[in-house]
């Protein structure tokens, strides 16, 4: 009987070990999320503020967009499937 409560002693302490290190890992990882997230918001305030001082390039986008959809579309005409075989 004494060796069974023994045994059950040494297993309850090794249990109260175990929860003291995972509550320290819990403990370690909530603060890396707290870092993480605060470096996430200040990357993201960064973002905005370079975003806001862009300057748009007026016409080029659409225009671009154009000459690569027609580029495209040359291209798919000229290498049809039947004419790459």
């Amino acid at each position: 009987m004494l060796a069974k409560i023994e045994a059950l002693h040494a297993e309850l302490k090794q249990d109260e070990e175990a929860l003291t290190q995972a509550k320290e890992e819990e403990s370690q990882l909530l603060d890396m999320l707290k870092d993480l997230q605060q470096e996430r918001d200040a990357q993201a305030q960064k973002a905005l503020q370079m975003k806001k001082r862009l300057n748009p390039i007026e016409g080029s986008a659409g225009e671009d967009t154009k000459e690569i959809e027609a580029a495209n579309q040359n291209f798919f005409v000229q290498y049809r499937p039947s004419k790459l075989y």
